[in-house]
């Protein structure tokens, strides 16, 4: 979409950072929006003690009953209306022109605008994005977001989830890799969320970059370059950036990595 501005939405909004201390963060308030670019209020983040995902429902069996008899639906053919006024945010949106999507003006009302190629990640100050995804500003880059109406809609990949609320829509989280640190606007790291402290409950998102290497002292995890977390010491000395890991292979020579965090079906640690 063009690039428009929605201000004062906080990315992180009803969100808890995983802490890099016992304090929870959580970034909240809402205010206005102005057509289509949210501004993400990005906080730190870091990382407290790895949880355990816990055991995953099995489910249930599906009912073997008659099947399908392959006739057509007896009911009237789609008038091709769109149910939405004036038209559907979410994929696959409907009640803009061709080369135009849905998105939000100053007023927090649905427009149709024009649409760009940009996707989910990618950096709307360079491309508009595309439609069915929102221009989210943060303090130091821009990223497509995908709106949404619940986790199901947010098809980018694992650790994306439908958390991102501005009050009359909403939109996904980034799916993005912390371990290579991909997936992210330029200027902008890869991390690791909680959506509430203790719940083990994690997903990832893009947060603001900073220059500090592995190794070097952070005070926050966006201090830190990205691919790191800004951990407290556990002998009580200076933080230090430290590297995501899925593996002891991901860490450098003598150290492991320390696993706890499950996000799908992927497994992370810290290098320790």
């Amino acid at each position: 979409m063009t690039k428009t501005w929605a201000r004062g939405l906080c990315l992180m909004c009803a969100l808890t950072w995983v802490a890099c201390d016992s304090d929870t963060r959580t970034d909240g308030g809402v205010t206005d929006t102005d057509g289509g670019r949210i501004d993400s209020g990005l906080a730190d983040s870091g990382i407290t003690d790895p949880m355990d995902a816990g055991m995953e429902d099995s489910g249930t069996p599906m009912d073997a009953t008659t099947p399908d008899t392959g006739l057509p639906d007896a009911g009237p053919p789609d008038s091709g209306v769109c149910e939405d006024t004036p038209c559907r945010l979410v994929s696959p949106q409907c009640g803009c022109a061709a080369g135009e999507g849905c998105t939000l003006n100053d007023s927090s009302e649905r427009v149709c605008l024009p649409s760009g190629a940009g996707g989910e990640g990618g950096d709307c100050s360079v491309d508009a994005c595309a439609a069915g995804f929102v221009c989210g500003e943060g303090p130091d880059f821009d990223v497509c977001l995908r709106f949404c109406e619940d986790d199901l809609d947010c098809v980018g990949g694992e650790g994306s989830r439908c958390l991102i609320d501005f009050g009359v829509a909403r939109a996904c989280t980034t799916a993005c890799d912390p371990v290579a640190n991909t997936g992210c606007p330029s200027g902008a790291g890869c991390t690791i969320l909680e959506t509430a402290r203790g719940s083990g409950d994690y997903f990832t998102n893009c947060r603001p970059e900073g220059t500090a290497a592995t190794g070097d002292v952070c005070g926050t995890e966006p201090d830190c370059v990205g691919g790191n977390s800004c951990p407290p010491s556990s002998g009580g000395g200076p933080r230090q950036c430290t590297a995501w890991c899925r593996s002891d292979g991901d860490c450098g020579d003598r150290e492991t990595c320390a696993f706890g965090l499950t996000i799908g079906t992927t497994t992370y640690g810290r290098c320790m």
